[in-house]
């Protein structure tokens, strides 16, 4: 078997090496500098010890390899017939003979180990999987020039220059090294999917770059602070362009004509003070979260107090008539008019400060809308009094709030509906929102309980709705603490999010709640059980409740409590 003549070889080599080497010392000679000596000092032993461990060293990769070609294949008993291997988390340090066991290879998976270099992977191999290793600017893939895909995804990589001879790579996954620059793959001409993320990039010029056929690229989390010739005659089939996490304030599209290829735009947390998009007319999906939207233009307010409109952050958004997901979170003002989205699917405006221009165009297409954090009141006579932040249920007393109109003029089909952190005092504004599936207004100033139960009535479809930390709920439930954790699709302020019933999101909290509800008293946890009780018996469908999944079990005892108190009521009245 191959696995047992290779260890024969390399146990007789390591005893050979171990009863040469064990007599030889090292010693200063009369100029100061090391000599390996011993007993009767020969110059051609040492060199022939040498030669003897960097051999045993080379025996024993090769047996590692072995070991782990028999975990990974222990039924196949012709190697060289595999196309395809998985070698991952073996603790290999070196893949040599790798081409003699297996030269047929077209796939292999090299991901979590020691590497430093690819001697020994087949010249047949067009798929590369070597992520995080130890391979750096100085590994070779010269004798891999069938290679279509490469992931090397968290090595020591500071330079690309090594790639260039990659003629047909077309997918390249640099992701978490130090790489500086893309020179080395400008000229990759076969490129459809390129990532960059988490690496040192701080300029990047697409004048000098040759890719006719990238669709994908991702440079996020690099330090780019300019992007210079962004243009579909050098781009003319980019479809997703991520520049999240960066260090841009300004971003053009340069003409001379639309960048009708782009799909998808991310530039969340830059610095971008203003953007015009009205080239991108094919855009699905644009998100712009954490920026500096507004800064520097004339605001809503003093706009209001001069008689005219403010200038927008955000130009040229009506063009884009194709647009499904628009994210813009943040802690500024952001002007937008009814136009601007009214044919978007999805919108994700928390912690922004809103005009009321907003609200004018219906939004028919609309399903899915969080305005969390949003400085959002009931009417005009609302003014809280006190200086804090939202997430306390305080505001400042001159800050400008936005009165919330009747969302079913504007959102009539929404399904997702998120209003937490606002200062509404009622939700007279959702009414005859008939279809919405999943209500969250989480930290509000809902003082009755009843109305909770009437709103719940004209949604028959809804599956999840939350009211916790309200002035009407706060007595039943375990304060909230703690909400749900970053969204990744768009990135979000993590106290925006709240627990949509998953146990693995809500656990913690979860369990504490169980205690809590324990030990409340008789009357307060009655109350929690019937005011449960008559949103259950509103929406049938519905799954969660104020972050507490609802049971059958909870259903009946809440249904024979309800019934309870309605016969001992009608006892009363006779």
């Amino acid at each position: 078997m191959p696995r047992e003549s290779s260890r024969r070889v390399v146990s007789g080599a390591s005893e050979g090496v171990a009863s040469r080497v064990v007599y030889v010392t090292s010693q200063p000679d009369e100029d100061g500098f090391g000599a390996e000596v011993g007993d009767g000092f020969d110059p051609d032993l040492t060199r022939g010890n040498a030669t003897i461990l960097t051999q045993a060293s080379f025996r024993l990769t090769v047996d590692k390899l072995v070991t782990a070609l028999t975990d990974v294949e222990p039924w196949e008993p012709y190697w060289e017939d595999l196309s395809v291997l998985d070698l991952r988390d073996k603790g290999l340090e070196g893949v040599v003979k790798l081409k003699d066991m297996c030269p047929k290879l077209g796939e292999v998976g090299l991901n979590n180990n020691h590497l430093c270099y690819l001697t020994g992977v087949p010249t047949t191999v067009r798929i590369l999987h070597a992520a995080r290793n130890k391979l750096t600017s100085l590994t070779s893939y010269a004798h891999l020039t069938r290679l279509e895909h490469l992931d090397i995804n968290g090595n020591e990589v500071d330079s690309l220059g090594h790639l260039g001879a990659l003629k047909r790579l077309r997918t390249l996954k640099a992701s978490g090294n130090q790489i500086e620059s893309v020179d080395g793959i400008c000229h990759s001409a076969e490129l459809v999917r390129l990532e960059l993320a988490g690496n040192h990039i701080s300029c990047i010029d697409f004048e000098k770059c040759e890719w006719p056929k990238l669709e994908l690229l991702d440079i996020s989390r690099n330090r780019i602070s300019e992007v210079r010739n962004l243009r579909e005659d050098i781009l003319p089939r980019l479809t997703l362009l991520n520049l999240d996490n960066n260090c841009l304030s300004v971003l053009h599209f340069d003409l001379p004509r639309c960048f009708a290829s782009l799909r998808v735009l991310r530039v969340s947390y830059n610095n971008l003070t203003s953007l015009d998009v009205g080239l991108l007319t094919n855009l699905k999906t644009f998100y712009a979260d954490g920026n500096r939207f507004g800064e520097g233009s004339k605001s809503s307010k003093s706009s209001a107090l001069e008689g005219t409109p403010p200038n927008k952050a955000i130009t040229n958004l009506h063009k884009l008539t194709r647009l499904e997901n628009f994210s813009a979170r943040g802690k500024g003002r952001l002007y937008l008019e009814g136009r601007d989205l009214r044919d978007t699917r999805r919108i994700y405006l928390s912690g922004t400060i809103l005009s009321t221009s907003l609200f004018t165009d219906a939004c028919y297409n609309l399903v899915y809308l969080e305005l969390a954090a949003c400085r959002l009141t009931s009417s005009t006579a609302t003014a809280p009094a006190a200086t804090g932040d939202p997430s306390t249920g305080l505001a400042p007393r001159d800050s400008n709030l936005t009165v919330l109109p009747p969302l079913f003029r504007f959102t009539p089909n929404v399904r997702v509906l998120n209003l937490n952190y606002n200062f509404l005092e009622n939700l007279q504004a959702l009414h005859e929102l008939r279809r919405v599936r999943k209500l969250t207004v989480v930290a509000n100033r809902v003082k009755g309980s009843k109305e909770l139960v009437r709103l719940t009535k004209e949604m028959p479809d809804l599956e999840l709705c939350d009211f916790r930390m309200n002035p009407c709920t706060l007595g039943w439930y375990f304060p909230l603490l703690q909400l749900g954790g970053r969204s990744d699709e768009p990135g979000a302020d993590p106290r925006i999010h709240v627990d949509d019933g998953r146990a693995s999101a809500n656990a913690q909290w979860h369990d504490l709640d169980q205690q809590f509800r324990r030990d409340l008293p008789n009357d307060s946890y009655v109350g929690r059980l019937a005011y449960r009780g008559l949103i259950m018996q509103s929406c049938a469908e519905l799954r969660s409740l104020d972050g507490v999944t609802v049971t059958d079990k909870e259903r009946k005892k809440a249904s024979e409590l309800l019934a309870m108190l309605s016969e001992s009521k009608a006892q009363r009245a006779r």
